[in-house]
């Protein structure tokens, strides 16, 4: 018997699905090491360098391809109108031992941040009370507007930061955050891979203050290889999410990407927000962080939201939850 059970762990590894409010691995799952090695390929992989080298990928996502856990494919999702017999003959079949698999993709990215707020009185677009709007000033008096997704400590300096996305912030801005015509954050840093951006809670403010109610208590996040696990087989991971515009939404995680807009990204099944609901949380049902919402993907079988997946998302920006 002990010498079947050391097989055993030979064989198989233990990853992490999610992660507690301190980082550390919550919810975990022992999979075969071969399922293992190709979910951390797919995480680790060079992906700009790969985007580079063959322009007609869009995304990379993964594949299950039968009931054998071990047989996942990275899934290369191609231009349509980039895909010529040139271009897919020039494709890797394996990358680092792994399979490869192709798929069209059509559509765009459509970003959610309401990038002109539509007025030049600030007071007009505050959002609706109760939900975390959030605005940054641009050039002319108008304004930017989107959501605050959590309140947590710079990694470093363990100073309160607010969390939205980068792209409603942009190189437009001056360094202030707003909120409900009152400045609650200073500009602090940004990671465009993960679209992200963090602003230091100013001395007069209770940094959770600025959160939806119902969404203040984010008790961990979800990891990019472990949510790309939970979803391989067809399953979803449902949750709902808190935003300026549409201050409630419910939808469920079905499938990652990697590409060059986003390096970890979660994918959802429908699209239930509107603009200016970009850098809202969508939290599952233990409150854990599935991702930051970005906006929303058009696609031949719909519109899905996007959004950056939780632990990557706070490790890219330096971050770590209250």
């Amino acid at each position: 018997m002990p010498s079947n059970l050391h097989t055993e762990k030979r064989r198989t590894a233990c990853h992490s699905f999610t992660r507690d409010v301190h980082g550390n691995p919550e919810t975990v799952r022992i999979v075969p090491k071969e399922r293992y090695r190709r979910l951390k390929v797919y995480e680790k992989m060079d992906i700009a360098g790969l985007l580079d080298k063959h322009p007609v990928i869009r995304g990379v996502g993964i594949e299950q391809q039968s009931k054998d856990e071990t047989d996942l494919a990275i899934q290369l999702r191609l231009d349509g109108k980039k895909n010529t017999l040139r271009a897919q003959s020039a494709l890797p079949n394996r990358i680092q031992q792994t399979p490869i698999t192709t798929t069209e993709q059509e559509g765009e990215l459509v970003l959610e941040g309401d990038c002109d707020g539509g007025s030049r009185d600030n007071q007009t677009v505050d959002p609706v009370e109760g939900c975390a709007g959030i605005y940054v000033r641009i050039p002319d008096g108008y304004i930017a507007t989107g959501t605050a997704c959590l309140a947590g400590y710079d990694a470093d300096t363990n100073d309160p930061m607010i969390l939205t996305c980068w792209h409603v912030a942009d190189e437009k801005i001056d360094k202030y955050l707003y909120q409900n015509g009152r400045k609650v954050g200073v500009f602090s840093g940004m990671d465009t891979g993960m679209d992200a951006a963090k602003y230091r809670a100013t001395d007069a403010v209770d940094v959770r203050d600025t959160l939806e109610p119902n969404l203040k208590e984010i008790t961990g996040t979800w990891d990019f290889s472990g949510l790309t696990d939970a979803v391989a087989w067809g399953a979803t991971v449902g949750g709902y999410y808190g935003g300026r515009k549409t201050c409630y939404a419910y939808s469920s995680c079905y499938d990652t990407e990697r590409n060059a807009r986003v390096d970890y990204q979660a994918e959802f099944s429908d699209h239930p927000t509107t603009g200016g609901d970009s850098g809202g949380p969508w939290v599952d049902y233990d409150g854990k962080l599935i991702c930051m919402h970005q906006g929303y993907f058009t696609n031949w079988d719909g519109e899905h939201c996007r959004g950056m997946v939780g632990t990557e998302l706070l490790d890219a920006i330096g971050m770590t939850l209250y």
